[in-house]
């Protein structure tokens, strides 16, 4: 079973000074939310955001490891934004 701290490595392979929230969506293991805060990521629209994040696990999506991965990809401003709206 995939931790927490395995998803948190995965994108700071990609992203070494991201700040990271995942979350195991099911308990397994398997289906991961992941909040992924950036200041590289301003200009780019979403699918270049989630690109840079997602190739790190190409592999272990590929062999079922992790088989769901649902991303947010934020700058610092937009989830600054976003944890207003929240709380």
């Amino acid at each position: 079973m995939v931790e927490a701290s395995f998803i948190i490595g995965l994108v700071h392979k990609a992203l070494p000074e991201a700040e990271v929230h995942p979350e195991d969506m099911t308990g397994t293991g398997d289906h991961w939310h992941v909040v992924v805060v950036d200041p590289s990521f301003e200009g780019l629209r979403t699918f270049k955001r989630q690109r840079v994040v997602m190739e790190p696990f190409k592999a272990y999506i590929a062999s079922d490891v992790v088989h769901a991965l649902d991303l947010v990809t934020l700058t610092p401003d937009e989830f600054a934004a976003r944890q207003k709206v929240e709380t």
